[in-house]
């Protein structure tokens, strides 16, 4: 479960300049349209997205392990609790700035959105949705780097002198 953990941790903070500039855009979009319980709504949406689509690639590719399962359940209890902290600071600041322009909370949900997306699309091409090519050698670079432990040397060494 530590290593779910830092793997979710890992995964989160790669391209953190995208995603935050994605995040705050979306923020802001949201924030235009003033529904604040949307963003939430969106993540739960991609969230049930990447789940629905990781299962049936699991399933379809005979690779359906129940440690999987259990990583994602986690992963979602994880990014609720993160979401559900981000809200109570959220209300603090803006009692304490309420002239602030962009929802922090919002701005944190729409980055674990971007998050959600990207997974969500590398499932959707695997099952033929077209995408480009480029963004695809991208993600799934992305995916590996994270997967490989770039912030920690000790997995990543370990995986190259068991020569993968």
């Amino acid at each position: 479960m530590m290593q779910s953990t830092l793997d979710n941790l890992r995964e989160l903070c790669q391209m953190p300049t995208l995603k935050g500039v994605l995040a705050l855009v979306a923020a802001w979009a949201l924030e235009m349209v003033g529904h604040p319980d949307s963003a939430a709504m969106v993540l739960f949406s991609l969230l049930l997205c990447d789940l629905a689509l990781g299962v049936t690639r699991a399933w379809q590719t005979d690779n359906l392990r129940g440690a999987r399962l259990t990583r994602g359940a986690f992963k979602f209890g994880r990014y609720w609790i993160a979401v559900a902290v981000f809200v109570m600071v959220d209300r603090t600041i803006q009692k304490a700035v309420p002239a602030l322009p962009v929802s922090i909370s919002d701005t944190f949900i729409a980055y674990l959105s971007i998050n959600e997306a990207f997974s969500c699309i590398d499932h959707l091409a695997f099952f033929g949705m077209p995408v480009p090519e480029q963004f695809l050698r991208r993600l799934r670079n992305y995916r590996e780097s994270c997967l490989a432990g770039q912030w920690s040397d000790e997995p990543f060494q370990k995986d190259e002198a068991a020569g993968k």
